[in-house]
């Protein structure tokens, strides 16, 4: 797996850096880096039309009562995204393209 940092000034943190090494082995393309951004590349992923919006809207669907709660929601309903739902969104978005 690889992962695109879009290299946001607050993303290119020391920390952030240090962190994506060492989860990521080298595997996470970034600025300055042998495995540079790809030209004209879009900024519109499905994280960006999907996921963020259906984790916000599956966690704040109650309010919570501390930072634990908030944590095991996130983590709950990150877990229950499966590859079958990420491949009929992947469906709906290729459909928006054409």
């Amino acid at each position: 797996m690889w992962l695109q940092q879009d290299g946001a000034p607050p993303h290119f943190h020391r920390a952030v850096r240090a962190y994506l090494d060492a989860t990521f082995e080298n595997k996470w393309i970034r600025r300055g880096a042998e495995n540079p951004w790809p030209p004209r590349s879009t900024d519109l992923t499905p994280l960006d039309y999907f996921l963020w919006g259906y984790v916000k809207e599956k966690v704040y669907v109650t309010p919570f009562h501390n930072l634990n709660e908030l944590e095991e929601r996130i983590t709950t309903v990150c877990r229950s995204v499966t590859p079958e739902l990420l491949r009929r969104v992947r469906r709906s978005f290729l459909m928006l393209a054409n």
